[in-house]
């Protein structure tokens, strides 16, 4: 099988390729960007059935050399795991890379003959928040829910769904809030739980004299939780999804566990691992809580995140896959807490 990837220097990316780039009979394409190709060389130059091709998602016209197009004719899959992700970033980059370059890889697609499966990598911030259990099927339709990179994920589940790629199958995953793998020697980005720990480092002594008042006040509900899964787990599971895939013509799957991590759970954790007595509490004040989070350089956005109480449906993913591996709650503990030094 020849399968065309996308995104894959990013945090999922290198996880997906140290996987399927060990299956047999499976060669890849990489799609890689000229300021991207030496780190793409040195990264992948181990694996013996990985060529990369040099292209920019940006552009109209994806391919550096288009005389390349030749090269992808006898390409059966292609797995779309470029984006953009900041929390904070700005509009127009979410819109350039999110959108308009999903809509220039799937101009591409239609130009692949032999093309089967094109696999799109969401999020599950695509979900429609009004439902308590959120099914893959629902998109949701608010376009001014969360942030521009929510917003920029809804538009572009839309946009693939939408568009017209003839017999080609579709498949659209949304994994949780990627964390890192617990074999992972240090932490490679900075989101989700790993802004709190490093919090935690950079004003530990701030935080230490909260142990004094014993509460910590945070922008949360009693109930709000956060489907944190490890990177490694998204790349295994996609990787099934993508050599073994079904044979309906369109089917979305949520990358999670089954494990509910509550976000007071989740800080009392850090807090006990720095060997701080505090205990986190729910408080109300979104206005007075982003000013805060401005002065340490902790994006407002995640506010939304932490106050999520939705559940999300794993029903089309275990119905096709029944017996992948799931992840146990110390290995999320572990992955979580990896960036934080115990405390004396």
């Amino acid at each position: 099988m020849k399968i065309l990837v996308t995104g894959s220097t990013g945090f999922i990316g290198k996880e997906f390729i140290s996987f399927i780039g060990k299956s047999k009979n499976v060669e890849l394409v990489l799609l890689v960007r000229e300021k991207s190709f030496q780190r793409a060389q040195n990264t992948f130059s181990q694996y013996k059935n990985i060529s990369l091709m040099k292209g920019d998602l940006s552009e109209s016209d994806i391919l550096a050399d288009l005389s390349d197009l030749n090269t992808l004719h006898e390409v059966e899959s292609i797995v779309h795991l470029g984006a953009f992700y900041k929390l904070d970033g700005h509009q127009s980059e979410m819109y350039k890379h999110n959108i308009e370059g999903l809509k220039n890889i799937l101009k591409l697609a239609k130009k692949i003959k032999k093309l089967k499966y094109f696999h799109h990598i969401s999020s599950y911030v695509a979900g429609d928040l009004s439902q308590k259990l959120i099914t893959p099927e629902s998109i949701s339709s608010d376009q001014n829910r969360l942030d521009y990179y929510a917003n920029s994920k809804i538009e572009g589940e839309k946009v693939f769904l939408q568009f017209d790629l003839g017999l080609v199958h579709k498949r659209i995953y949304r994994p949780g809030v990627v964390i890192s793998s617990v074999d992972a020697q240090n932490v490679s980005k900075v989101d989700g739980p790993y802004y709190i720990t490093k919090l935690l480092r950079d004003y530990y002594s701030i935080f230490n004299l909260v142990t004094i008042i014993g509460y910590l006040p945070l922008p949360m509900s009693k109930k709000s939780h956060i489907p944190l899964v490890p990177v490694n787990k998204v790349a295994i599971w996609l990787e099934r999804c993508v050599l073994f895939p079904t044979s309906d013509k369109v089917r979305t799957y949520h990358l999670l566990t089954d494990k509910k991590f509550f976000v007071s759970d989740i800080f009392k954790v850090l807090l006990k691992k720095s060997n701080l007595d505090i205990k986190p509490v729910p408080m109300w004040g979104r206005i007075f809580f982003k000013t805060i989070f401005k002065i340490f350089k902790v994006p407002s956005q995640i506010i939304e995140y932490m106050n999520d109480e939705n559940d999300f449906s794993r029903e089309n993913f275990l119905t096709d896959y029944p017996d992948s591996v799931e992840c146990s709650y110390d290995e999320i503990v572990k992955s979580v807490t990896k960036d934080l030094k115990d405390k004396d």
